[in-house]
């Protein structure tokens, strides 16, 4: 039911002379090295599927970003290793797709609103080997980026409000005292926990029962492992951050913020489930 986002993949090379990666994996060395003798104590996340470097700066509370919608970000950019020279500094509202930077664009995404994050871009990922006026060829970047707003398109707000209805009558009949996140979904903590509290890329291992809010039907229980934002609901992504570990929590989640227009298995397109997750352990990613 779950299938995980390949946050700590492996970049695939030949020989040199063959290697399409070859640039790649000579700057992601240099970056390597510079984040392993002046960011040790930080939080970065290192993302060889795509190839970028992201240090989280800190965790914001709302929805990460997905295609078609529309973010608001501000930056400051920088030549590495130089860091001290910027090149561009603005605010920008974009759909997420139109954002020209690759390794920009792709970094946006690993962030949930309100975030604050360094992204070390590689040039392969940037402005490649042909660089730009300010930029030099072959030359990696810097981004101290904030994530400011995610703006759904107007369909997913049409049924969020539609779903978010449906959800706040099940929970009212059912006599529940849920807590609504500002994100668009309720929870209820069943049992606190006595361990610590995920970061968004923890894996985490855990039990997890689903049920189907327009019948009440469970539709699937089983145990499993994952990275918490490799996850495909966006409301355990974000959820599950509030839990400590040994903890218990049920999400009640409009189909926005679980797998929204898909049909997956059992679960109709746009249906409102109910998720009770029972959080065992922890490890970093």
């Amino acid at each position: 039911m779950f299938l995980g986002l390949a946050i700590v993949g492996f970049l695939v090379s030949c020989n040199k002379s063959s290697d399409p990666n070859a640039q790649l994996n000579k700057e992601l060395k240099v970056l390597d090295n510079y984040l392993s003798t002046h960011h040790t104590g930080d939080y970065v996340v290192y993302d060889n599927y795509y190839g970028n470097r992201i240090q989280i700066d800190s965790v914001g509370g709302g929805l990460p970003p997905h295609s078609g919608q529309t973010v608001t970000i501000t930056y400051e950019a920088r030549l590495f290793p130089d860091t001290l020279t910027v090149f561009d500094s603005k605010t920008i509202t974009s759909k997420i797709d139109d954002i020209s930077v690759y390794g920009l664009k792709v970094g946006i995404s690993y962030l949930f609103q309100g975030s604050k994050a360094t992204l070390y871009i590689p040039s392969p990922n940037a402005f490649g080997k042909e660089g730009t006026t300010n930029v030099p060829p072959n030359t990696s970047v810097i981004y101290n980026v904030s994530l400011d707003t995610v703006i759904r398109t107007a369909d997913q707000f049409t049924q969020f409000k539609a779903d978010t209805a449906k959800v706040k009558h099940y929970i009212d009949s059912l006599g529940v005292n849920a807590t609504y996140h500002p994100s668009g979904f309720w929870y209820t903590m069943d049992a606190i926990g006595t361990g610590d509290y995920p970061k968004p890329f923890d894996v985490a291992n855990f039990h997890y029962k689903l049920v189907l809010i327009s019948n009440g039907a469970s539709l699937q229980e089983s145990d499993l492992t994952n990275s918490i934002f490799g996850l495909d609901i966006d409301a355990l992504k974000i959820g599950m951050l509030l839990m400590r570990e040994g903890g218990k929590a049920t999400f009640y989640i409009p189909s926005g913020l679980a797998y929204g227009t898909a049909k997956v298995g059992s679960i109709p397109a746009n249906g409102n489930v109910v998720f009770t997750i029972q959080l065992n352990t922890l490890s970093n990613q």
